[in-house]
């Protein structure tokens, strides 16, 4: 009974955490344009037209990552 009770108090204390939409770099997934992401991201690196992914049927952008001030990042792929 105390690990039921253990379980739907994190449940509980943790559900306004699961209920936002994750926003990596400051730009909230599922909600972010491709025009938003563009204009934020170009003046802290340098981002080029990576196509239209085969999954999504959405544009891709690509970088290396720079400016980003993500430590190892060496490449990012960003898809809509």
């Amino acid at each position: 009974m105390k690990k039921l009770f253990c379980a739907i108090t994190l449940l509980f204390i943790s559900f306004p955490a699961l209920a936002a939409n994750p926003a990596p770099l400051g730009l909230e997934l599922g909600v972010a344009t491709f025009a938003q992401v563009k204009q934020a991201l170009n003046t802290k690196t340098r981002l080029t037209d990576a196509g239209t992914n085969a999954y999504s049927s959405g544009k891709m952008l690509k970088g290396d990552g720079t400016g980003l001030e993500i430590e190892g990042l060496s490449e990012i792929t960003l898809i809509f």
